[in-house]
């Protein structure tokens, strides 16, 4: 008798930013001495953002941005990371020349840019409600489910599934217990394909994970129950 999460909640992946950082094998394939392992492509740290001199204007293309290494279990630790969110009307803007210093940057690591929007724009961008709207965040393979409630719209890649409310029948709190339970694990571990001591989970297999049927007697007050468990654990951690 369980409901569907389809039914209730819109799923995505994150961005592909192509490329974030300079990679090993990309320094590795240049003789550049300017250019280092884990520099800045389309995701930038806030000492980059200051050196790239960044006016205000410019800084309107940035957003807050998190990796796997930032999110844990009802946890997100921000790094002051930046991603330089760029769709099809920014890369006209910064191609004729509305936005200089980021054009500068971009053209400065130009080789290592493998988007098919290169030099001036990110991979696949995502509709930006998935990442503005309070949303549940997951890595889209794990060992053990590590979903966070982001309501502070942060943006993250390809390596993140994110969830959003497309009804109010269900509390996103509600959700995230659910999935970060062992029940949750025992489901995703039952559904999603294998990969090496994890489980992959892709959107497709969000759309199907069960909801619990609200015509149980109590489950006003369980929910409620629950609920105030998931504050009591995002405020500790």
């Amino acid at each position: 008798n369980c409901d569907l999460l389809d039914n209730h909640f819109d799923t995505s992946v994150g961005v592909q930013e192509s490329t974030d950082k300079i990679t090993r094998t990309q320094k590795e394939k240049t003789k550049r001495t300017d250019i280092n392992i884990g520099d800045g492509v389309f995701v930038l740290t806030e000492n980059e953002v200051k050196i790239l001199g960044f006016t205000k204007e410019e800084t309107t293309l940035l957003k807050p941005y998190v990796n796997t290494l930032h999110i844990k279990r009802y946890a997100l630790k921000f790094a002051n990371e930046y991603l330089l969110y760029i769709g099809k009307q920014e890369r006209e803007d910064i191609a004729k020349g509305k936005y200089p210093n980021v054009k500068k940057h971009l053209d400065n690591v130009k080789e290592f840019i493998t988007s098919s929007n290169a030099p001036y724009g990110i991979h696949r961008t995502r509709e930006q409600r998935y990442f503005e709207e309070p949303k549940l965040i997951c890595k889209g393979m794990f060992l053990k489910p590590d979903f966070y409630l982001d309501e502070d719209k942060y943006y993250c890649g390809f390596s993140f599934s994110v969830i959003i409310q497309k009804s109010k029948e269900y509390d996103l709190k509600l959700l995230l217990a659910i999935m970060n339970s062992k029940l949750g694990e025992y489901w995703f571990n039952l559904n999603g394909k294998k990969r090496g001591v994890g489980v992959d989970i892709g959107v497709k297999v969000f759309r199907l994970f069960p909801l619990p049927p609200k015509t149980n007697a109590s489950y006003n007050q369980t929910s409620e129950d629950v609920i105030k468990t998931v504050n009591q654990l995002t405020e500790l951690n």
